[in-house]
């Protein structure tokens, strides 16, 4: 008769047991599933900061190739101008 109470009280255990496991692993599923969402925002969001700072990026070298464009022409006339006078 003991040996059946043990054997029964073991079983409750285990299911026990069980029943717990199922609940932290349904709890370790959620933050995965939480943890990969926050990643996907997380790649998305560097996407998008990525792309804007290339589009800065290339909007600067351009205003910068412009400038540099009038300065030098700028540069040529004056050089040339003191050059024509002298003729």
């Amino acid at each position: 008769m003991r040996q059946a109470l043990q054997a029964e009280q073991k079983k409750k255990d285990m299911e026990n047991k069980i029943s717990n496991l199922k609940a932290q692993t349904r709890e370790l599923e959620e933050q995965v599933e939480e943890l990969e969402n926050k990643i996907g925002d997380m790649e998305v969001k560097d996407k998008e900061q990525q792309e804007a700072d290339r589009q800065a990026h290339k909007n600067n070298v351009e205003q910068q190739k412009r400038t540099n464009q009038i300065l030098k022409e700028e540069l040529e006339k004056l050089l040339q101008g003191p050059q024509q006078g002298k003729k």
